[in-house]
């Protein structure tokens, strides 16, 4: 699924383009933190970048492992924001 040394661009939006994530203290600070966890984890995975607005976000990551995993921004696969606590 992964490819080792390649760089990844993702693109999510929230459930019908809803403003589910608006720029609050709480909010951002989530965020960070749920970043932070994830690019301790996954060893090798480097964000470069991340741009989150109200409705939807924008990530570039790159690797230098294979992961089977399919979810690189939740601390488990299939888990979402709501999960993250």
């Amino acid at each position: 699924m992964f490819t080792e040394d390649e760089a990844y661009f993702v693109t999510q939006r929230c459930f019908q383009g809803r403003p589910l994530m608006p720029p609050t203290p709480e909010i951002v600070s989530t965020i960070g933190g749920l970043l932070a966890k994830v690019t301790h984890k996954y060893d090798g995975v480097q964000l470069h970048d991340a741009v989150f607005m109200s409705n939807h976000f924008l990530c570039a990551a790159a690797h230098n492992k294979c992961y089977v995993q399919p979810s690189v921004m939740w601390s488990k696969p299939g888990g979402g924001p709501s999960d993250a606590a």
